[in-house]
């Protein structure tokens, strides 16, 4: 099933591990600022922020997004994120991290399809 997915990041691509996206999908990179004027009127299946984000604390870009857009699953990628920040994030409602090394599509889609699938539950 094709998914609409906002993908905030400072970079206007995604980069060469994830330009290969599933057909029919339809992924939407803006910055924070434009991402978060985008939830007012767009619907999407997922979030992905892409972190560090310049100017934005981790936990605040993901409060944002998460109250511009109340149940949307968010997901991050962030290949230096310690372990802290990680548990941090997820008990503010994170969905999932997404890996630096390999596609991550398949686990967006997952997320989206088990829709409250969460890295606590994943660790058990």
């Amino acid at each position: 099933m094709p998914s609409q997915v906002l993908w905030v990041s400072a970079r206007p691509e995604t980069g060469p591990r994830w330009e290969h996206r599933p057909a029919g999908w339809n992924v939407d990179i803006r910055v924070a600022e434009e991402a978060l004027d985008t939830l007012a009127v767009t619907d999407y299946s997922a979030i992905v922020l892409e972190l560090p984000y310049a100017g934005w604390r981790s936990a605040a870009l993901l409060e944002a997004v998460q109250r511009a857009a109340p149940g949307v699953p968010v997901l991050a990628r962030d290949p230096n994120t310690s372990v802290d920040e990680a548990v941090h994030l997820a008990h503010l409602g994170l969905h999932r991290f997404l890996p630096a090394d390999e596609d991550g599509f398949r686990l967006i889609d997952r997320v989206i399809e088990d829709g409250s699938l969460g890295i606590a539950a994943q660790a058990e």
